[in-house]
């Protein structure tokens, strides 16, 4: 026999359930829950290995990178109207100093210039782009081929670099 699928459970429902309320909950926020799910559509039609967590109703989205100092996060901002991919540290900042100190090997790597964030527990890097709208249809499949080759590209080039690095702090 062979087997189609013709109809997959919708997570929207359960995903509004799991938020406060659905009252709390932006047309932004609304908006930023659908542009992950078909974010992640996309990516599923591409890649089926790829990990993806479960959207939610906000500006991120994460990915995995096989370890629990850091992640890749893809990222809206609907202010600034710029999407982004960042490698997100938890909470490690000899990792972060580690990084920094294999600046323009990583650049080089990446093929473009980035930015570095911290915080008081977290930091990390990011490549960002600016676009006219985040929620233009017509742009958005060159969109999700944007974040899609930069979560490739993260896991490409941060992989090693986190690897040498849990080796040498062990």
């Amino acid at each position: 026999p062979r087997f189609e699928v013709i109809s997959v459970k919708n997570d929207w429902a359960a995903t509004l359930k799991n938020t406060s309320t659905v009252a709390d909950v932006s047309s932004t926020k609304l908006r930023q829950l659908e542009y992950w799910q078909n974010l992640c559509t996309y990516i599923r039609s591409k890649d089926q290995q790829i990990k993806l967590q479960t959207p939610a109703p906000q500006h991120w989205l994460s990915f995995s990178m096989g370890n629990s100092i850091s992640h890749i996060a893809l990222t809206v901002h609907t202010q600034k109207q710029r999407l982004g991919c960042e490698l997100y540290i938890s909470n490690d900042k000899v990792l972060f100093a580690y990084l920094n100190d294999n600046y323009e090997e990583i650049k080089e790597q990446l093929g473009c210039d980035f930015s570095w964030f911290e915080g008081k527990v977290a930091a990390g890097l990011g490549v960002y782009e600016s676009v006219s709208d985040i929620f233009d249809e017509t742009k958005m499949e060159d969109y999700f081929e944007w974040m899609y080759s930069n979560v490739l590209l993260f896991k490409k080039v941060f992989s090693p670099y986190i690897s040498k690095y849990r080796e040498e702090t062990r």
